[in-house]
């Protein structure tokens, strides 16, 4: 319980809730996210079939993306904001910025999270579009990070990138918990 309030302290409360959005974003091959403009523009005319698509359509692909940046910059501007009210909630690095600065980071970060709640309100109606619509469950494969397919199986990542992964995380955990001193 101790490292839970520590990770929520140091500005990382989501951790928990994208750790299996992370799981199977690591087995999946990063650069299947990297979908060209090509791509996107023959799946939203209809000239790609499901069936030939592995792993996220171009789509869903740019959905990833776009969740994870957008969790990155709610991160990033929560760590640094200022408590306008107690100043005893500030951000985790807060300290490291001038007064005004802490200020327009709290100004961001609550007025980023109608964003960020229409981004993920977008992805959970795709899921349940998929699931309902086109009888696809997705649901399943987002938290194991394997998809059921007929021909082939997808090439999965290997436990070194696994564990590079979680080398770089705790990383991060570590070097923001140090920062703040």
């Amino acid at each position: 319980m101790a490292l839970a309030r520590r990770l929520v302290d140091a500005g990382f409360g989501g951790f928990p809730l994208c750790v299996g959005g992370f799981g199977a974003a690591i087995r999946q091959n990063s650069a299947d996210l990297c979908v060209p403009f090509s791509e996107i523009r023959r799946y939203t005319q209809g000239q790609m079939s499901e069936d030939e698509l592995v792993g996220h359509n171009p789509l869903g692909a740019l959905m990833v993306i776009a969740l994870l940046a957008a969790l990155v910059f709610q991160t990033a501007t929560g760590l640094f904001a200022a408590d306008e009210n107690t100043f005893t909630n500030s951000g985790f690095l807060n300290h490291l910025v001038s007064e005004h600065a802490g200020t327009l980071a709290r100004k961001i970060h609550v007025n980023f999270f109608n964003v960020l709640a229409v981004l993920a309100g977008v992805h959970i109606a795709a899921v349940l579009l998929y699931r309902f619509v086109k009888k696809q469950d997705l649901i399943t494969p987002m938290i194991n990070g394997f998809k059921t397919i007929d021909a082939r199986q997808p090439k999965l990542a290997g436990m070194g990138q696994l564990f590079a992964a979680l080398l770089v995380a705790i990383a991060l955990v570590y070097a923001v918990w140090m920062l703040r001193g």
